[in-house]
């Protein structure tokens, strides 16, 4: 079994939400700290979470998580939020992120979803956030 620590990224902080609330964030500290505490301890992969980017709808913190990459360059990185176009996977993939996660594009533009896999088909996922039996988007 593989556990995928997950980082989840609000204004430069790593956070966790109540509910998916951004008004009700912990902040937990430096994203780049957190990933090196986890690669320290053993693992292999880190899922991580450009918040701002799901709220607003485009990826927010591309420079952090190219910077991330490069501080765990023994890890790999899957990396969700925000995702809505070719070009961002494209810039994600060239940062150095393993994997890209679509979530609410899944959703919304499952055409998107069709090219994305057509053209990486190794470093694509989809990821579904569900409650009570229905599936949520930001």
């Amino acid at each position: 079994m593989k556990i995928y620590p997950a980082i989840d990224i609000l204004d430069g902080k790593a956070v966790r939400l109540r509910r998916g609330r951004r008004a009700e964030a912990t902040v937990y500290g430096d994203p780049l700290e957190m990933a090196t505490k986890w690669v320290s301890k053993g693992a292999e992969w880190l899922h991580a979470v450009d918040l701002d980017g799901a709220f607003l709808g485009r990826l927010k913190n591309l420079d952090l998580l190219r910077e991330m990459a490069a501080a765990v360059p023994l890890a790999k990185i899957q990396v969700g939020g925000g995702i809505r176009s070719i070009a961002v996977v494209e810039s994600l993939l060239d940062a150095g992120i393993q994997r890209v996660v679509l979530g609410t594009a899944a959703v919304e533009d499952p055409a998107f979803v069709k090219q994305a896999l057509k053209q990486q088909p190794h470093n694509i996922a989809v990821g579904i956030d569900a409650l009570d039996g229905n599936v949520q988007v930001a």
